[in-house]
């Protein structure tokens, strides 16, 4: 720092120049600025970052919005779903108006009106509003036509009319002659198959018009003239007698494609799914590009600007973009129509300028503050702070930076984290889909494993005896446990010849059709193992090679193989393109070691497909790692299905999945598109409980019924992150630990040897001249503890220098009168006071004696003048020369003064009356001194020479005074003897006798003396 030199009148000073504000700012800019403004920077990309994380997220979700709605905008999907419900309304009402029909009413709630009457009303009322609710489906479905019957199936009057009226008349032949077949249990009638043919030559010979006539599922047809319908029946029952079913109505739907708009998909998914959707900010539409349909763009499109949103999106194609605020995903159907998601980005991009805005603005406040505290504690164009808080500020100005540094890469370290975790879950749950799909071993291994149980279970019930080899208590409970316990949906048992000894019975007219299946299977076991036995009956090995062909293609040697090589097997094969899985199993009494039998059960595809998820279920829940972490659940992919998620063995479940629950429901409508299209979800969500699950639904390979589901719980990921949390805390608390470390290292070094020097200072200047500084090390501030103590060492001395002159020498040195010689007239009251006979006293006591007589005697005596606001002027040998001058400043007068002389007198002759009492006490002799006053104008200063003075009073007045005190030896009562001119000051405030007049030394007149007596205080 620049320093100059000033002259002053005492002397010359080195004064620091201030520093200008400018520098001060532009340092504080320099200190903060560029850290700030790279941080800033950083900040700033990050939070761009964010926004473009959030974008791509956006962009990922409104195509997949795009792709639901282009997978799932199939009329098929649409009509199945509503009449669906239309189902579960007309159940509901049907079922009524079977129970009002029913009802015997013995009176009628409404006056007028019989019982008969009464019920007549419910009926009508209830049908009224079936009548309500087809005329909405008409509404709902443009072009439907019902052909509609009642319990005893005949067609009802009020049904549409559908051409060729004939051929639907054979559907519903068809389709009654099924019905019926059913109630009464004859699985061998097939006359529903009579008038099939002429319905299938009118659609065109289309082979899933018989699933259609036995099951009802939707399909879509095209008859002979070209016309694309699509076709549904339903036949409602009701539960009554103990559980048994009866027909109550039913309705055969007929819905030509033409008649539905080219947007009746997309609108009826939109309509039916958007809500799930609207609450996180997407929209969903679509733009007609040749102008024939009414395009429909909902918000955040502008109304006003609506024709040239459609305009640009029928120019562009299928993709994702960002424009005007607005992220859209865009995806044709068809040459026509394309099916448009979009988000709107303004409150991303505000969020984006409220960040940044807060970060820009945190770091004016920073500055503003900064400069403000400047400006405001600037003092004689310096910083009015102590050098503590100087020091703190400027550590916490610059240690803030790598706290919030920390912090803020601490916030985005925790992100990246949280991705990181749910990708290595992902990652995890894609294993464990891999072991799904990959383990179809596993379930024929535990196939074979249960069968070979079931075979060891059946010995206990083998009777040779009987001509029903197999019989006794328990052997249908055995049966019923190992059939539920694999899911079989057939159970035979053969001799060595291939005769069928035992079947379980199943209402079902496939299982004839597979006999002759299974049949071979059993025949081909026991030719393969040489166990087969000829009795006229075996049939020939030609029709077996036929039966497997027959079965999709598959190789007969490929089934040997695999018969011949274990003897219990589990394999797969088609029928009826269908998949099928064949447990053939041999075993022999233990008993009867040359008898020989062959099991063989049957799974379907569905049911096995349920036994290889369950045992997934089972696999996954005995994994150490995985097992109490993640929970496997599946559901049909079947639209007809009611729940979601089929109940299984899942042990302790997540959620209440086995019925419709909110939680079920919500995850199953998530969960939809892998139903419906087999597209794979990865996502997270939030039960009614408030716990948080990553969700991974898929549809399994090879798994045609079901779709699975994967929920893997987030409190993993949750602790992770939240001991990673505490680790950024605890750095940020250790950041500013070391700030602290820091700033205590400073002011230990800067701040605490400034406040030692500052209090030995304010020690010094209250009179504490023996202080001294000890500080470590060789710095500038040693050297200024140095100066100090030498300061204190100085003044030290000059203390005890004065206590060698009286106190207004001391003043005078204070007030600069002191290096000058000349003095001035002052009034004042002079005192003298010797002791008597001290020549004597000298000569008959060594000198340690006398010399310790005098110190005590004088020590007495200052303290009492001291108290009576008398100056020792000096000690004369034994004699005391004491002044009480009157000055202005301490406001008492020459008489006030002369009165506080003469109470020192006597105080001084009571005082020494208590010294040489305790004197006589140690058995030392006493002492008698005397005391003279006399009062006037005298001459107060400096006499002497420069290098050597005194200050002192000197005239008549000090010269009559010490005259006066040689003369107190005639008093005889108080030996206080004073002047005339100290009386007429005091007169009135003592009590005193006149001496007589007596020439003193140096005086050619007599002095008027008196003796006091007493003060009149």
């Amino acid at each position: 720092m620049n320093r100059v030199e000033k002259t002053s009148a005492a002397e010359n000073l080195k004064i620091l120049e201030p520093l200008s504000l400018w520098k001060w700012l532009t340092m504080l800019a320099l200190l903060l600025g560029f850290p700030f403004l790279i941080l800033i920077d950083h900040m700033v990309s990050s939070f761009r970052n964010s926004r473009d994380q959030k974008v791509s997220h956006f962009e990922l979700e409104v195509e997949k919005i795009t792709g639901r709605v282009f997978l799932e905008q199939e009329a098929r999907i649409q009509i199945q779903e509503i009449l669906e419900e239309y189902i579960k309304l007309c159940e509901g009402h049907l079922c009524n108006q079977y129970i009002i029909y029913r009802a015997g009413f013995t009176s009628s709630p409404i006056p007028f009106l019989s019982p008969e009457g009464f019920r007549q009303s419910l009926l009508y009322a209830d049908v009224k509003k079936l009548r309500l609710y087809e005329k909405r489906l008409k509404q709902i479905i443009p072009g439907i036509k019902l052909l509609k019957w009642d319990s005893s199936y005949k067609l009802l009057s009020d049904s549409d009319v559908l051409l060729p009226k004939f051929v639907y008349l054979k559907m519903l032949e068809s389709i009654f002659s099924r019905l019926k077949r059913c109630r009464s249990g004859n699985e061998a009638d097939r006359r529903y198959m009579d008038q099939l043919p002429l319905v299938q030559k009118f659609y065109n010979d289309d082979p899933n018009l018989v699933e259609f006539i036995k099951f009802g599922r939707l399909g879509r047809f095209t008859n002979s003239n070209g016309l694309v319908q699509f076709l549904f029946w339903n036949d409602y029952y009701m539960s009554i007698n103990a559980g048994d079913d009866i027909s109550v109505a039913g309705f055969l739907a007929a819905i030509d494609e033409d008649s539905l708009p080219l947007t009746f998909g997309i609108g009826r998914f939109s309509l039916r799914k958007s809500h799930e959707w609207k609450q996180d900010g997407y929209a969903l539409g679509w733009v007609d590009c040749a102008g024939k349909e009414k395009d429909s763009l909902p918000f955040p499109f502008s109304r006003l600007d609506e024709k040239r949103w459609a305009r640009w999106i029928a120019d562009q194609p299928n993709g994702v973009y960002e424009k005007d605020g607005l992220l859209i995903s865009l995806r044709r159907v068809n040459s026509r129509l394309v099916v448009v998601a979009a988000h709107s980005l303004s409150e991303v991009d505000r969020a984006l300028e409220r960040q940044i805005f807060i970060t820009y603005a945190t770091f004016f406040l920073i500055l503003s503050v900064s400069a403000l505290l400047i400006l405001l504690n600037r003092r004689n164009d310096g910083i009015a702070l102590s050098i503590k808080w100087q020091i703190l500020s400027l550590f916490i100005l610059v240690m803030a930076l790598p706290t919030v540094a920390v912090m803020h890469f601490g916030r985005e370290l925790l992100k990246d984290r949280r991705q990181f975790y749910e990708n290595e879950v992902f990652k995890k749950l894609d294993r464990i889909r891999k072991d799904i799909e990959e383990n179809k071993d596993y379930v024929f291994r535990y196939m074979e494993i249960l069968g070979d149980e079931f075979t060891t279970a059946m010995l206990k019930f083998y009777r040779p005896e009987n001509k029903q080899p197999f019989f006794g208590k328990g052997l249908q409970k055995t049966i019923e446990h190992y059939i539920d316990k694999a899911r079989v949906k057939h159970l035979y048992l053969f001799n060595a010849a291939g005769r069928e000894v035992l079947k379980t019975e199943f209402k079902d007219g496939e299982r004839r059709g597979l006999l002759p299946l299974v049949s071979s299977l059993a025949k081909l076991k026991l030719r393969l193992s040489g166990k087969l036995v000829q009795d006229g009956y075996s049939g020939a090995v030609s029709l077996m090679d036929l039966m497997l062909e027959e079965t999709g293609g598959s190789k007969l040697a490929d089934i040997q193989a695999i018969l011949k090589t274990k003897k219990s097997s589990a394999f797969e094969l088609k029928f009826t393109n269908r998949k099928t899985y064949f447990f053939v199993g041999e075993f022999s009494p233990s008993c009867r070691p040359g008898e020989v039998f062959i099991m063989v059960f049957i799974i379907k595809d569905r049911k096995f497909d349920q036994l290889y998820l369950e045992l997934m279920l089972q696999k996954l829940q005995q994994e150490e790692k995985t097992g109490s972490k993640v929970q496997l659940f599946y559901g049909e992919n079947a639209f007809s299905y009611n729940r979601y998620f089929i109940p299984s063995t899942v042990k302790n479940p997540f959620f209440e999945y086995s019925c419709d629950s909110p939680d079920s429901v919500a995850l199953g409508k998530m969960t939809e598109p892998t139903r419906y299209a087999g597209t794979s979800i990865k996502d997270s969500c939030v039960l009614q409980n408030g716990r948080k699950f990553l969700l991974y639904s898929f549809s399994p390979a090879g798994i045609e019924s079901f779709s699975a589901l994967l929920l893997y719980d987030y409190a993993e990921i949750t602790n992770r992150l939240e001991s990673l949390q505490v680790l950024l805390v605890v750095i940020s608390l250790v950041t500013l630990l070391i700030v602290y470390v820091l700033v205590k290292i400073a002011a230990r070094s800067i701040v605490e040897p400034i406040q030692m020097l500052h209090e030995a200072v304010e020690r010094v200047r209250v009179g504490n001249y023996r202080l001294r500084l000890q500080l470590p090390g060789e710095d500038e501030l040693v050297a200024l503890s140095h100066a100090v103590n030498s300061m204190s060492q100085g003044l030290d001395e000059r203390e005890k220098m004065t206590k060698y002159l009286s106190k207004s020498a001391v003043e005078a040195v204070k007030s600069g009168d002191g290096v000058a010689l000349g003095g001035r007239k002052v009034s004042a009251s002079i005192l003298f006071s010797d002791i008597r006979s001290f020549t004597t006293i000298s000569e008959s006591h060594d000198a340690e004696t006398v010399v310790k007589l005098l110190n005590e005697y004088f020590a007495c005596m200052n303290v009492v003048i001291e108290q009576h606001d008398g100056d020792i002027d000096k000690f004369i040998g034994d004699a005391i020369m004491a002044q009480f001058i009157a000055r202005d400043i301490t406001g008492f007068s020459s008489r006030d003064m002369a009165l506080k002389a003469v109470k020192c007198a006597l105080a001084m002759m009571k005082a020494l009356a208590e010294f040489n009492a305790d004197r006589e006490k140690k058995g030392l002799f006493p002492i008698m001194i005397g005391v003279g006053i006399n009062s006037g104008e005298v001459i107060a200063g400096n006499i002497g020479s420069p290098g050597r003075m005194d200050h002192t009073v000197i005239g008549d007045v000090v010269n009559v005074a010490s005259r006066l005190e040689g003369m107190s030896k005639i008093g005889k009562f108080t030996h206080v003897i004073i002047s005339r001119s100290t009386l007429d000051l005091i007169t009135d405030r003592i009590k005193c006798r006149q001496l007589e007049e007596t020439a003193v030394k140096g005086k050619t007149s007599a002095v008027e003396m008196y003796e006091v007596l007493e003060c009149n205080d």
